[in-house]
């Protein structure tokens, strides 16, 4: 499966070094990079994270994302209303 993602987060901790939104499937853990929060999380702690893999998936697996960070403590939202075009997932069987 062609798998790919997009994730509006908000509300991150700033106290954190590093996030990142790795994909869950039934067969393996896809990583995703990591990304240093003091280059790239904007003033109101708000990150996209994106994505796309080449998953090893069979009938009746499953996909999932998890985000994970380094430092901080865990709080987060993601936006995934009309006002953000920025958060989607697709998945496309190849073959």
């Amino acid at each position: 499966y062609l798998l790919t993602y997009s994730v509006d987060v908000s509300s991150l901790d700033t106290a954190a070094s590093y996030y990142w939104l790795n994909l869950v499937t039934s067969n393996r853990i896809y990583y995703a990079p990591f990304v240093p929060v003091i280059q790239l999380l904007s003033s109101d702690g708000r990150m996209t994270f994106q994505n796309t893999v080449v998953a090893d998936m069979d009938s009746g697996d499953q996909a999932y994302l998890r985000l994970d960070r380094n430092g901080g403590v865990t709080q987060a939202d993601i936006v995934g209303s009309d006002s953000s075009s920025y958060t989607w997932f697709h998945g496309y069987l190849l073959g």
